[in-house]
Protein backbone atom coordinates (compact mmCIF):
# COMPACT_ATOMS: atom_id res chain seq x y z
CA UNK A 1 0.00 0.00 0.00
CA UNK A 2 1.24 3.45 -0.59
CA UNK A 3 2.58 5.57 2.12
CA UNK A 4 -0.08 7.09 4.33
CA UNK A 5 -3.09 4.80 2.44
CA UNK A 6 -5.48 5.03 5.38
CA UNK A 7 -7.63 1.92 3.57
CA UNK A 8 -6.93 -1.91 4.50
CA UNK A 9 -7.36 -4.46 2.06
CA UNK A 10 -10.43 -5.29 1.56
CA UNK A 11 -12.11 -1.35 1.67
CA UNK A 12 -9.12 -0.56 -1.09
CA UNK A 13 -10.56 -3.63 -3.34
CA UNK A 14 -14.28 -2.86 -2.50
CA UNK A 15 -13.43 0.55 -3.82
CA UNK A 16 -11.38 -0.76 -6.98
CA UNK A 17 -14.18 -2.86 -7.96
CA UNK A 18 -16.80 -0.10 -7.51
CA UNK A 19 -14.23 2.27 -10.03
CA UNK A 20 -14.72 -0.82 -12.45
CA UNK A 21 -11.42 -2.57 -12.00
CA UNK A 22 -11.43 -6.51 -11.88
CA UNK A 23 -11.88 -9.08 -14.39
CA UNK A 24 -15.11 -10.12 -15.16
CA UNK A 25 -16.13 -13.90 -14.55
CA UNK A 26 -18.52 -15.67 -16.55
CA UNK A 27 -21.03 -17.84 -13.64
CA UNK A 28 -21.88 -20.99 -14.32
CA UNK A 29 -25.36 -21.17 -13.03
CA UNK A 30 -27.02 -24.19 -11.59
CA UNK A 31 -30.77 -24.37 -10.01
CA UNK A 32 -30.37 -26.05 -6.81
CA UNK A 33 -33.46 -26.16 -5.18
CA UNK A 34 -36.92 -25.40 -6.65
CA UNK A 35 -39.74 -23.96 -4.48
CA UNK A 36 -41.93 -26.55 -2.61
CA UNK A 37 -45.79 -26.45 -1.99
CA UNK A 38 -45.20 -25.96 1.85
CA UNK A 39 -45.07 -22.92 3.26
CA UNK A 40 -44.11 -22.78 6.58
CA UNK A 41 -43.61 -19.26 8.37
CA UNK A 42 -40.14 -17.76 9.81
CA UNK A 43 -39.45 -18.63 12.96
CA UNK A 44 -35.85 -16.88 13.41
CA UNK A 45 -37.49 -12.96 13.38
CA UNK A 46 -36.90 -11.91 16.83
CA UNK A 47 -35.73 -14.97 18.43
CA UNK A 48 -32.98 -14.83 21.62
CA UNK A 49 -30.33 -17.38 21.43
CA UNK A 50 -28.80 -18.15 24.39
CA UNK A 51 -26.42 -21.09 23.32
CA UNK A 52 -26.15 -23.95 21.00
CA UNK A 53 -28.70 -26.72 19.81
CA UNK A 54 -31.15 -24.08 19.97
CA UNK A 55 -31.72 -22.93 15.91
CA UNK A 56 -29.57 -25.23 13.12
CA UNK A 57 -29.85 -23.72 9.79
CA UNK A 58 -29.10 -25.65 6.26
CA UNK A 59 -29.20 -24.90 2.80
CA UNK A 60 -27.62 -26.40 -0.11
CA UNK A 61 -25.07 -24.95 -2.76
CA UNK A 62 -23.39 -26.62 -6.21
CA UNK A 63 -19.52 -27.01 -7.47
CA UNK A 64 -18.30 -27.89 -10.72
CA UNK A 65 -15.81 -30.32 -10.37
CA UNK A 66 -12.86 -30.65 -13.14
CA UNK A 67 -14.31 -33.72 -15.00
CA UNK A 68 -16.90 -31.34 -15.97
CA UNK A 69 -20.10 -32.61 -13.72
CA UNK A 70 -22.07 -30.60 -11.29
CA UNK A 71 -22.10 -31.37 -7.80
CA UNK A 72 -24.31 -30.54 -4.73
CA UNK A 73 -23.08 -29.60 -0.96
CA UNK A 74 -25.50 -29.69 1.87
CA UNK A 75 -24.54 -28.20 4.99
CA UNK A 76 -26.15 -27.90 8.39
CA UNK A 77 -25.01 -25.17 10.43
CA UNK A 78 -25.62 -24.14 14.54
CA UNK A 79 -26.50 -20.60 14.24
CA UNK A 80 -24.94 -19.88 17.81
CA UNK A 81 -21.41 -20.92 16.99
CA UNK A 82 -21.58 -20.93 13.17
CA UNK A 83 -20.08 -24.35 13.74
CA UNK A 84 -21.12 -26.95 10.34
CA UNK A 85 -22.38 -29.81 12.87
CA UNK A 86 -22.67 -31.98 9.53
CA UNK A 87 -22.36 -32.04 5.70
CA UNK A 88 -22.77 -34.12 2.73
CA UNK A 89 -21.76 -34.07 -1.32
CA UNK A 90 -23.72 -35.99 -3.73
CA UNK A 91 -23.87 -35.83 -7.16
CA UNK A 92 -27.55 -35.33 -7.27
CA UNK A 93 -30.29 -33.76 -4.38
CA UNK A 94 -33.57 -36.00 -3.68
CA UNK A 95 -35.08 -36.01 -0.32
CA UNK A 96 -32.66 -38.56 1.13
CA UNK A 97 -29.55 -37.23 0.90
CA UNK A 98 -30.84 -33.91 2.98
CA UNK A 99 -32.16 -36.29 5.15
CA UNK A 100 -28.66 -37.94 5.75
CA UNK A 101 -27.15 -35.15 6.34
CA UNK A 102 -29.34 -34.07 8.97
CA UNK A 103 -29.38 -37.27 10.50
CA UNK A 104 -26.24 -37.42 10.74
CA UNK A 105 -26.20 -33.82 12.48
CA UNK A 106 -28.11 -35.07 14.95
CA UNK A 107 -26.17 -38.77 15.80
CA UNK A 108 -22.98 -35.65 16.21
CA UNK A 109 -24.97 -34.14 19.12
CA UNK A 110 -26.27 -36.33 20.87
CA UNK A 111 -26.53 -34.54 23.97
CA UNK A 112 -28.95 -32.06 22.54
CA UNK A 113 -32.25 -31.02 23.21
CA UNK A 114 -34.10 -31.59 20.32
CA UNK A 115 -37.25 -30.15 21.39
CA UNK A 116 -35.94 -26.74 21.46
CA UNK A 117 -34.66 -26.73 18.63
CA UNK A 118 -35.94 -24.54 15.08
CA UNK A 119 -34.63 -26.25 11.94
CA UNK A 120 -34.57 -23.16 9.42
CA UNK A 121 -34.02 -23.33 5.93
CA UNK A 122 -35.18 -21.86 2.03
CA UNK A 123 -38.14 -23.72 0.96
CA UNK A 124 -36.80 -25.76 -1.25
CA UNK A 125 -39.04 -28.77 -2.19
CA UNK A 126 -36.51 -31.31 -0.28
CA UNK A 127 -37.01 -29.51 2.75
CA UNK A 128 -40.64 -29.42 2.11
CA UNK A 129 -41.10 -33.01 1.53
CA UNK A 130 -43.17 -35.70 3.81
CA UNK A 131 -39.84 -37.75 4.03
CA UNK A 132 -38.20 -34.79 5.53
CA UNK A 133 -40.55 -33.22 7.50
CA UNK A 134 -42.17 -36.65 9.34
CA UNK A 135 -38.44 -36.84 10.37
CA UNK A 136 -38.29 -33.52 12.32
CA UNK A 137 -41.42 -33.99 13.75
CA UNK A 138 -40.50 -37.29 15.06
CA UNK A 139 -37.75 -35.66 16.97
CA UNK A 140 -40.28 -33.05 17.54
CA UNK A 141 -38.17 -29.89 16.06
CA UNK A 142 -39.97 -26.62 14.94
CA UNK A 143 -39.35 -26.66 11.15
CA UNK A 144 -38.87 -22.74 9.89
CA UNK A 145 -38.84 -21.79 6.14
CA UNK A 146 -37.90 -18.78 4.26
CA UNK A 147 -38.51 -16.55 1.59
CA UNK A 148 -35.27 -15.20 0.47
CA UNK A 149 -31.95 -16.01 0.94
CA UNK A 150 -30.75 -12.99 3.09
CA UNK A 151 -33.29 -14.68 5.70
CA UNK A 152 -30.72 -17.65 6.29
CA UNK A 153 -27.61 -15.44 6.21
CA UNK A 154 -25.28 -17.94 8.36
CA UNK A 155 -26.20 -20.82 6.41
CA UNK A 156 -25.54 -18.78 2.79
CA UNK A 157 -22.31 -17.15 4.47
CA UNK A 158 -21.40 -20.68 5.53
CA UNK A 159 -21.73 -21.81 1.73
CA UNK A 160 -19.85 -18.83 0.43
CA UNK A 161 -16.96 -19.70 2.59
CA UNK A 162 -16.11 -23.60 2.11
CA UNK A 163 -17.13 -22.64 -1.64
CA UNK A 164 -14.57 -19.74 -2.47
CA UNK A 165 -11.80 -19.84 0.28
CA UNK A 166 -11.29 -23.67 -0.03
CA UNK A 167 -12.66 -25.66 -3.18
CA UNK A 168 -12.26 -23.14 -5.53
CA UNK A 169 -8.77 -23.04 -4.72
CA UNK A 170 -8.43 -26.71 -4.65
CA UNK A 171 -10.16 -27.30 -7.48
CA UNK A 172 -10.84 -31.11 -7.09
CA UNK A 173 -11.10 -33.29 -10.09
CA UNK A 174 -14.35 -35.11 -9.39
CA UNK A 175 -17.05 -36.46 -6.81
CA UNK A 176 -14.15 -37.85 -4.58
CA UNK A 177 -11.60 -35.52 -4.59
CA UNK A 178 -14.78 -33.12 -3.43
CA UNK A 179 -15.50 -35.44 -0.83
CA UNK A 180 -12.45 -35.46 0.40
CA UNK A 181 -11.43 -31.75 0.59
CA UNK A 182 -14.85 -30.48 1.53
CA UNK A 183 -14.41 -32.69 4.70
CA UNK A 184 -11.54 -31.11 5.06
CA UNK A 185 -12.31 -27.48 4.17
CA UNK A 186 -15.23 -28.14 6.98
CA UNK A 187 -12.81 -29.44 9.62
CA UNK A 188 -10.54 -26.15 9.01
CA UNK A 189 -13.56 -24.00 9.08
CA UNK A 190 -14.96 -25.48 12.58
CA UNK A 191 -10.98 -25.92 14.25
CA UNK A 192 -8.83 -22.92 12.59
CA UNK A 193 -10.72 -20.45 11.08
CA UNK A 194 -11.27 -17.37 14.32
CA UNK A 195 -14.00 -15.66 13.62
CA UNK A 196 -14.18 -11.63 14.49
CA UNK A 197 -17.87 -12.22 15.92
CA UNK A 198 -16.57 -15.49 18.08
CA UNK A 199 -14.29 -13.03 19.90
CA UNK A 200 -11.35 -14.23 17.51
CA UNK A 201 -12.03 -18.10 18.38
CA UNK A 202 -12.84 -20.60 16.00
CA UNK A 203 -16.54 -22.50 16.49
CA UNK A 204 -14.96 -25.35 17.89
CA UNK A 205 -12.65 -23.13 20.26
CA UNK A 206 -16.03 -21.00 20.98
CA UNK A 207 -18.29 -23.70 22.00
CA UNK A 208 -16.04 -25.45 24.52
CA UNK A 209 -15.23 -22.29 25.90
CA UNK A 210 -19.15 -22.42 26.49
CA UNK A 211 -19.09 -25.87 27.60
CA UNK A 212 -16.49 -24.64 30.21
CA UNK A 213 -18.30 -21.40 31.20
CA UNK A 214 -15.21 -19.98 30.47
CA UNK A 215 -16.61 -16.88 27.97
CA UNK A 216 -16.96 -13.61 30.76
CA UNK A 217 -18.17 -11.43 28.21
CA UNK A 218 -21.75 -12.35 26.77
CA UNK A 219 -22.72 -10.98 23.45
CA UNK A 220 -25.38 -10.44 21.73
CA UNK A 221 -26.13 -10.34 17.88
CA UNK A 222 -27.78 -7.38 15.65
CA UNK A 223 -28.29 -6.85 12.46
CA UNK A 224 -25.82 -4.67 10.30
CA UNK A 225 -27.54 -1.90 8.17
CA UNK A 226 -28.62 -4.15 5.54
CA UNK A 227 -28.50 -8.43 5.61
CA UNK A 228 -25.95 -9.29 7.75
CA UNK A 229 -25.33 -10.22 11.80
CA UNK A 230 -22.55 -8.43 13.84
CA UNK A 231 -21.74 -10.13 17.31
CA UNK A 232 -21.22 -6.95 19.73
CA UNK A 233 -21.16 -7.26 23.48
CA UNK A 234 -24.48 -7.22 25.69
CA UNK A 235 -25.06 -4.69 27.49
CA UNK A 236 -28.81 -4.91 27.57
CA UNK A 237 -29.48 -8.81 27.52
CA UNK A 238 -26.60 -10.69 29.22
CA UNK A 239 -26.18 -14.44 27.96
CA UNK A 240 -28.06 -13.47 24.64
CA UNK A 241 -27.54 -13.49 21.72
CA UNK A 242 -30.64 -11.93 19.19
CA UNK A 243 -31.19 -13.33 15.56
CA UNK A 244 -33.13 -10.78 14.01
CA UNK A 245 -34.35 -9.80 10.26
CA UNK A 246 -32.99 -6.44 9.17
CA UNK A 247 -36.05 -4.13 7.85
Amino acid sequence: MPEGWSYGRLKTEKMLLSLGFGVKRKGKYVITTTPGKVRLPNLTLGLELTGVNQLWSSDMTYFHTQDGKVNYLIFIVDCYSQKVISHGVYSDYPAENFLEVLNKAVKLRPEANLKKLIFHSDRGSQYGSDLFRGRLKDLEIRQSMCIYSWENPIAEKTNDLIKNRYLRHWNPRNIRELKAMTSRAVKHHNTKATKRKLGRMSPDQYETMLTEKRINQPKTMRPLKQYGYKLVPASCAPNQMKYIQPS
